[in-house]
């Protein structure tokens, strides 16, 4: 009965005392036939049940490594397109970078404070109260040269060279939507012009942008200025219009300022219009970036995900490709001992086996070698099938 279970020893005997070795290898030597069944019975078992859940373990490991390998090369082609984006956006905003300096350099040349002149003209604007601008609005028939800057103002902001057109620009939000203006609606101002300018739907830029039907569309209002600008009565100082209302000294050296900065700023037109063509290159290419980090959050999730399945598949592939190892290591090792019949050391840490004591171990029990042999055919067959 001991033989069977070679190379355990009873609980309690210490199988490093001498004495305990030769009475083991003693019993070994007498029964070689049966030595260690009960020990490759059990391991038998286990294996057929380690072997199906390792072979289980296997194909969900390369199941999820080719997830996660095409989970990858998606993310970094996601990545790839990504970086692409970025790198046009950096060369769209270098561009502008590059055109908004030497916008900057030209103007630190003027010859005169054109900038300046028209900020003030803009402050003058605003310190104007509310009484001078009713005054202005009141005129029907404006007599030379005050009806000048009326026409004047409606260049400027592009509208109809028309008295009524004028004074809608001078008039307070209620007047507007009472007359019609539909523009006014949504807005709350007591003088529209003062509103425009303050909202920033006026630059001096606007003055050289091209505008008209002709063919060749160079149509410029800064030009339709000239005339004004040029004559001599056309001037902030002039007692006539300051005889009407004192805006409308005011105005004229909105006029005249604007047209100086315009007049300077034509050389720079081209620069602001490739600024502008780059802008809107540059919202779509951010709108465009948006989309695909969006892109990269999800295949970034899936990849995480994929990721998180593979580590499992792998710890578990392990551990049942472990269990398999040692049962074959345990069955190698029983047969050594048969063959050399002496107990190796490296036995005598084992668990015993649990088996019923009246099971008839050697006729369920096949030889080591046979066990032996069977698992490496069957190991040699999975890796041609995988080649």
């Amino acid at each position: 009965m001991l033989a069977r279970f070679l190379p355990h020893l009873p609980p309690g005997v210490n199988g490093a005392d001498p004495a305990v070795k030769l009475v083991a290898n003693g019993i070994l030597r007498h029964n070689k036939t049966i030595a260690g069944d009960a020990v490759v019975l059990e391991a038998q078992e286990k294996l057929v049940s380690a072997t199906e859940e390792c072979n289980k373990a296997e194909d969900q490991y390369y199941y999820w490594r080719d997830i996660l390998e095409d989970a990858q090369e998606t993310l970094e082609e996601q990545m790839d397109v990504v970086q692409a984006v970025r790198d046009n956006e950096r060369d769209i905003r270098q561009d502008i970078w590059k055109y908004e300096k030497e916008i900057k350099d030209h103007w630190e040349h003027q010859p005169r404070d054109f900038q300046g002149r028209y900020k003030r003209a803009v402050d003058w604007i605003n310190r104007i109260q509310l009484k001078s601008w009713h005054k202005a609005r009141a005129v029907i028939k404006p007599r030379a040269p005050v009806h000048l800057i009326y026409e004047a103002i409606c260049i400027m902001l592009d509208k109809p060279i028309k008295m009524e057109e004028s004074i809608r620009l001078l008039n307070d939000r209620h007047l507007n939507v009472k007359s019609g203006d539909r523009e006014s609606i949504t807005r709350e101002y007591d003088v529209k012009l003062k509103d425009i300018i303050k909202r920033g739907e006026f630059k001096y830029y606007d003055l050289n942008k091209k505008r008209g039907e002709s063919k060749d569309n160079k149509y410029q209002n800064v030009w339709k200025l000239r005339p004004y600008v040029e004559n001599i009565e056309f001037r902030a100082d002039n007692a006539k219009f300051d005889a009407v209302a004192d805006c409308l000294c005011a105005l004229v050296e909105w006029v005249l300022a604007s047209y100086k900065c315009a007049v300077y700023a034509l050389p720079i037109m081209k620069h602001r219009e490739q600024i502008h063509k780059l802008e809107v290159n540059l919202n779509l290419v951010i709108k465009d970036l948006k989309e695909e980090l969006s892109e990269v959050a999800i295949l970034q999730k899936e990849y995480d995900n994929a990721l998180k399945s593979f580590d499992a598949a792998q710890s578990e592939y392990t551990l049942r490709r472990k269990r398999k190892n040692d049962l074959i290591e345990k069955l190698r090792v029983v047969n050594l001992m048969k063959e050399c019949g002496k107990i190796p050391n490296i036995a005598r840490d084992w668990e015993l086996p649990n088996l019923r004591t009246d099971e008839p171990y050697q006729a369920h029990s096949k030889d080591v070698s046979l066990v032996l042999a069977e698992l490496n055919a069957d190991t040699k067959r999975k890796e041609e099938e995988k080649r």
